[in-house]
């Protein structure tokens, strides 16, 4: 396929697959109530805030939680550090569990 960009016929590349999440970079959250949605490739998140729903693929590599009532769902985690508390963090059952240190109290962490 072919557009006219400039007075000029350019080819259009063919496109096999598109990820459906933008991809994250480095984050800190601080606002409360965030949902976020995206693709993690080796990443490190901080999350602040509190009440926030973050539902991630890929490989998340590190997440340090210091909000409260949290929900962190990835494919992988490298590291949770959960300083808040009621948290739920999960991640798939065909990763093993990654490094954890629960500082904070009734947080759930867990393969899903």
């Amino acid at each position: 396929r072919t557009v006219n960009v400039g007075g000029r016929q350019m080819q259009m590349p063919r496109i096999t697959s598109i990820d459906p999440y933008p991809v994250l970079v480095d984050m800190v959250i601080n606002d409360d109530n965030q949902n976020i949605v995206g693709t993690c490739k080796g990443n490190s998140i901080v999350l602040n805030g509190s009440n926030c729903n973050l539902r991630l693929t890929g490989k998340l590599a590190l997440v340090t939680i210091n909000g409260n009532n949290n929900r962190i769902k990835s494919d992988q985690i490298g590291i949770v550090i959960a300083n808040g508390d009621f948290n739920n963090v999960t991640w798939s059952r065909t990763q093993g569990a990654p490094m954890i240190t629960n500082n904070g109290k009734d947080n759930a962490i867990h393969a899903q």
